[in-house]
Parts: structure tokens; C-alpha cells; sequence
């Protein structure tokens, strides 16, 4: 693995780990909610940042937020960040 690439990975970790899994820091968020994506993304970095990072996925793909609606506005987040969406290497798929 490469220095960049591990720091990336390692970056998008502690990035997500600093967020209680308490407390939702997103509006229109529910705290219980917040709590099993953050558990989940926390899950997919350790399966799959670094392929996530190799194929060129981004910490905004993954894991942004809109800054005014939050997750009410699904085209402005990452995809971990929804409940309802799967990553595959070339594509982000929603039920």
C-alpha cells in the first residue's frame, strides 16, 4: 500500500471516528440513525477504503454532506452517508 494511499484511508477514518456516534452532527438526521452510518462507514473504510481510494473514489463521493439540507438533499451526499445506496468500482446504485 502507498504512503498516500494509506494516509488518505487513515485520514477518512479518523475524520469519521472524531464524530460521536452519539450525538447526529447532521441536520434532519435522527442521533440512532447517524449511529448505524457511521458504524457502516467506519466498516467500509476497513473492507474497502483502499479500493474505494485506488479506484478514485473521493471522501465528498463517500461521505459528504449537503451543508444546509443534510442528507435531504441525496444528490449533494456521499454515499455512505444514505442508507439506501450501494458502491460498486464504477458506479453508485440506490433502491
Amino acid at each position: 500500500m502507498s504512503a498516500s494511499l494509506a494516509s488518505a484511508v487513515a485520514s477518512w477514518r479518523e475524520q469519521i471516528e472524531r464524530l460521536s456516534e452519539h450525538a447526529s452532527w447532521c441536520r434532519y438526521l435522527a442521533p440512532a440513525k447517524w449511529a448505524a452510518i457511521r458504524a457502516n462507514a467506519l466498516a467500509f473504510i476497513d473492507q474497502f477504503g483502499a479500493e474505494a481510494y485506488r479506484l478514485g473514489w473521493s471522501a465528498a463521493d463517500l461521505f459528504g454532506v449537503h451543508p444546509q439540507t443534510g442528507t435531504l438533499r441525496v444528490d449533494s451526499c456521499g454515499v455512505l452517508m444514505l442508507d439506501t445506496g450501494a458502491v460498486h468500482a464504477d458506479r453508485v446504485a440506490f433502491a
